[in-house]
C-alpha cells in the first residue's frame, strides 16, 4: 500500500509541469481520536496536537490532486475492559500520508472552499505496560478546506480531515481541525 502512495506522489511531481497553478501550505490543530466502547477509559485525553504539511496543484479550473503528511499527535488515558475502572496507562499515536482528489469553488472573490477525497496511509501505535502494537493500512479519507486570500499568492487555510486508524483490530475515527497559511506558486 505505502508503494502505491509513493508511486502516486511520484506520478503527481513528474506531472508538475502540467498543474496550471501550485501550492504548498502548513498548518496546526487539534486531532481527536475516537476509542472504542469495548474498552473503559479513565482520565482519556483524546484530543491531541496535529499538524500537516502538504503540496498540490490544479489540474482544471475547479480541480487539483494533493498530497499531505499529518501527524495527528496522541492520546493518552488508562484503559480497562468495558464496564470497570482503567488499569493499564497507554498512549496512542498516529499519522498519515495522504493522495487526495480536490473539487474547490470561489464562493466570493479571494474566498474558496474545497471537498476532498482519497487514501491516506495510516500509521497507528498504542503503547502501554511495557507493549507496543503498530499498524499501517490504508484508509479512505476525506477532507472539507475553506481559504482566503489576504496577500497575492498567500492564503489564510482551515482544514477538517478525517480518516480511520486500526488497533487491536479495530477501525475507529481520526481527524484533525486545524488553521494555517497556504503559498500559491
Amino acid at each position: 500500500m505505502i508503494k502505491k502512495c509513493l508511486l502516486a506522489s511520484l506520478l503527481v511531481g513528474a506531472a508538475g509541469g502540467a498543474f496550471a497553478q501550485g501550492y504548498a501550505g502548513a498548518l496546526v490543530g487539534i486531532s481527536n481520536f475516537k476509542i472504542s466502547s469495548d474498552y473503559s477509559c479513565t482520565d482519556c485525553d483524546k484530543s491531541g496536537t496535529a499538524v500537516k504539511v502538504y503540496a498540490g496543484g490544479d489540474i482544471a479550473p475547479h480541480a487539483a490532486v494533493e498530497i499531505a503528511y499529518i501527524d495527528f499527535g496522541h492520546a493518552s488515558g488508562t484503559l480497562g475492559p468495558s464496564g470497570f475502572p482503567g488499569v493499564l496507562p497507554v498512549k496512542l499515536r498516529a499519522n498519515a500520508f495522504v493522495v487526495a482528489g480536490v473539487a474547490k469553488w470561489e464562493v466570493y472573490p479571494k474566498f474558496t472552499v474545497a471537498g476532498k477525497a482519497g487514501l491516506a496511509v495510516v500509521r497507528s501505535s498504542l503503547a502501554g505496560g511495557g507493549v507496543e502494537e503498530r499498524n499501517s493500512r490504508g484508509q479512505p479519507y476525506g477532507g472539507l478546506a475553506l481559504d482566503y486570500e489576504f496577500m497575492k499568492n498567500l492564503r489564510v487555510v482551515g482544514h477538517y480531515d478525517l480518516t480511520k486508524y486500526e488497533v487491536d483490530s479495530e477501525k475507529e475515527t481520526l481527524y484533525q481541525l486545524g488553521l494555517g497559511i497556504q503559498s500559491q506558486f
